[in-house]
């Protein structure tokens, strides 16, 4: 789609002589996202974790379900990201930081 906006913008200024190449070309198609997981399943899974000795790990399912982060982030998180308002979260895709407060 940018270049397409691209091409247009340079055509418009005269930088561009021919027609649009990107015309010719199929978007590309989205894949369908996962499946909700039901209430019962996570808990199942996590009972699983915990009564295995995997306490770690149940923990860091339940972090990233109530923050709503992705598992990369949750598994990145050191001591000084817990703070006095909540918890520091920096997203690695993004590099953004963000802060999800105590409730």
């Amino acid at each position: 789609m940018l270049t397409a906006h691209l091409y247009r913008w340079g055509k418009a200024r005269g930088f561009v002589s021919i027609g649009d190449p990107t015309k010719a070309m199929n978007p590309l198609k989205e894949k369908q996202g996962g499946r909700y997981v039901e209430d019962s399943e996570y808990l199942a899974f996590y009972t699983w974790l915990e009564s295995r000795g995997h306490t770690a790990h149940a923990a860091a399912m339940e972090i990233s379900y109530l923050c709503g982060a992705r598992q990369q982030d949750v598994l990145a998180l050191k001591r000084q990201d817990i703070t006095e308002e909540g918890l520091l979260i920096c997203q690695q895709k993004t590099g953004k930081k963000q802060l999800k407060l105590w409730t």
